[in-house]
């Protein structure tokens, strides 16, 4: 990664722990970096796709709606499951199934 890309990534992260702290103002400084990786979205490409999404829907976090990124999915569902006033979206975003594999003959 250039360093160019680093600073736009740390500073998508910084984005992105500050919105979930302003959204969810029962959790803490030190339960938003436990839940963003449990969510698996402290990871690059999720960071900046929910940075992305939160910028463009202030509510995204707490109203996400069904084409939300899959991150805001696992994040909204990992917030609900420690007991923080969140509600994960009415469906979870369909993804297309994977070629099957037939054995040659």
């Amino acid at each position: 990664m250039t360093t160019a890309a680093q600073r736009r990534l740390a500073q998508a992260q910084q984005r992105l722990r500050e919105r979930v702290l302003h959204e969810v103002s029962t959790l803490d400084a030190f339960a938003v970096d436990t839940i963003l990786a449990t969510a698996r979205a402290d990871m690059p490409r999720t960071v900046l796709e929910l940075d992305a999404y939160l910028a463009d829907r202030p509510g995204g976090l707490l109203d996400p709606d069904p084409f939300c990124p899959l991150g805001i999915v696992r994040l909204a569902r990992t917030l609900a499951a420690a007991g923080y006033p969140v509600t994960p979206p009415a469906c979870a975003p369909v993804r297309a199934p994977r070629a099957a594999r037939v054995p040659a003959p």
